[in-house]
């Protein structure tokens, strides 16, 4: 970069997006489910961060005048997103079933031999 010209601290913003993405993953550690939901989240808050600060670090453009890294992130939201809707509505579908319904609304009975 030429002397003189003033840039962004690219990482200290991947640092600050990476803490907040932190953040939020500790505090959906329990709530979201099924069981790796959390990595997907994980990776659609990274992407997305990472492709919006990349607007602002200087690089070559690669394709549609955007970056390599850009694209990279490009992709994993549109391969993450869908999978991440999918897995929730049929966990949500597979919680709402009769089966589930009738086995949460009549308890256990104990069977003794």
């Amino acid at each position: 970069a030429p002397l003189g010209i003033p840039l962004h601290p690219t990482q200290a913003y991947h640092i600050l997006w990476n803490l907040a993405g932190f953040g939020i993953l500790w505090l959906l550690r329990k709530r979201v489910k099924p069981q790796g939901s959390l990595f997907l989240i994980y990776l659609a808050l990274y992407a997305t961060g990472d492709l919006v600060i990349r607007f602002f670090r200087t690089g070559e453009p690669f394709l549609f005048g955007i970056q390599q890294a850009q694209l990279i992130g490009i992709a994993i939201l549109v391969v993450t997103l869908p999978l991440l809707t999918i897995r929730i509505l049929q966990d949500r579908k597979k919680s709402l079933t009769p089966e589930s319904v009738s086995e949460i609304s009549q308890p256990e009975q104990n069977q003794e031999d």
